[in-house]
């Protein structure tokens, strides 16, 4: 009986909580409609639809906003339209209330798994008890889930009910901007908002057309890391092959080497042949040269001697004939 008090008082205070946030939460945007229907009507009755802007923009931080960023009879900023229907969602979802009613469509799963985890210490199984019996025991704890359900559901509602309630909001706030302050708005500042937008479109092409070309040097330095990764591959394959083919060079060398050896053994063995040679050439030459001078010479002296003797006597003989 305990643990049913429990899941009920924190139902109730969780369900109670959940209905006061939606409440002022409606009564804030009730509030808020009433400030821009007021002004509504008070541009239907002939006057600018500002009537008392400044001092609800202190409750409603929006129209402060509005009064600032487009101050009546002067030229307005920089901010178009969607920026400030951008800025009125932004207000309205900020709201704290709103904020923690939302939250709480995730708090209400959670208060039911506490409450069952609650009511285990309340549990008495009686001994031999039967089924009927334990399904009496532990039905506390399914009401603590059942309760973190239901109170979730009635969140999703009243969340449904506020949002019906915020879109008639903005739709009144964007009637009321439409037709009291942007119509006001200066042609000069309509076309320097049509300018910067054309500008920002024309940035926006840029940057596209910048994208599209890095993309495509991607896709080229990509095709180039491919073919260098091809060039990686072939060039290890060379490497390799030539390494195979080198490997026979040192026997080659060895051989060369062991060759090399024997020649340069067989030219020291001819280099003291080609001595004695020359030496033996030096002295036939030095024999043939004294031959020459000590036999040869005298007997042509001697030959040319008989011959000038011999001719000599042939011509007294032939003067002895003639006379």
């Amino acid at each position: 009986m305990q643990h049913w008090m429990i899941v009920a008082v924190a139902g109730l205070l969780f369900f109670a909580a959940q209905l006061a946030l939606c409440l002022r939460f409606s009564g804030w945007l009730r509030a808020f409609d009433d400030v821009l229907q007021r002004m509504l009507h008070h541009l239907d009755e002939g006057g600018d639809g500002r009537v008392d802007l400044t001092e609800s923009g202190r409750r409603f931080a929006w129209l402060g906003w509005v009064a600032r960023a487009f101050p009546a009879g002067q030229a307005a900023g920089s901010f178009t339209r969607e920026d400030v229907l951008h800025e009125l969602d932004m207000r309205v979802a900020g709201n704290a209330d709103y904020l923690l009613l939302q939250r709480m469509g995730v708090m209400a799963p959670l208060l039911g798994v506490v409450l069952t985890v609650l009511g285990f210490p309340f549990i008495e199984v009686p001994a031999g008890a039967e089924m009927q019996e334990m399904l009496g025991v532990v039905a506390p704890l399914v009401a603590g889930v059942g309760t973190g359900a239901v109170l979730a559901l009635v969140n999703q509602f009243l969340l449904h009910v506020v949002g019906g309630r915020t879109e008639a909001l903005r739709v009144t706030g964007r009637t009321w901007f439409d037709t009291v302050v942007w119509r006001g708005v200066g042609l000069d500042t309509r076309a320097a908002t049509t300018s910067t937008i054309a500008a920002m479109q024309t940035l926006a092409r840029a940057m596209t057309q910048s994208a599209e070309e890095q993309r495509a040097h991607a896709e080229r330095l990509a095709a180039t890391s491919v073919a260098l990764e091809a060039a990686g591959d072939e060039f290890g394959r060379t490497v390799r092959t030539l390494g195979s083919d080198v490997r026979g060079l040192p026997e080659v060398f060895a051989s060369l080497r062991e060759a090399s050896g024997r020649a340069s053994d067989a030219l020291n063995q001819l280099i003291p042949v080609g001595q004695r040679a020359l030496a033996e050439l030096d002295v036939s030459v030095s024999a043939f040269r004294s031959t020459i001078d000590n036999a040869f010479v005298p007997a042509v002296r001697a030959q040319r001697a008989a011959i000038d003797g011999h001719g000599t006597t042939i011509g007294g003989s032939v003067a002895g004939n003639r006379g």
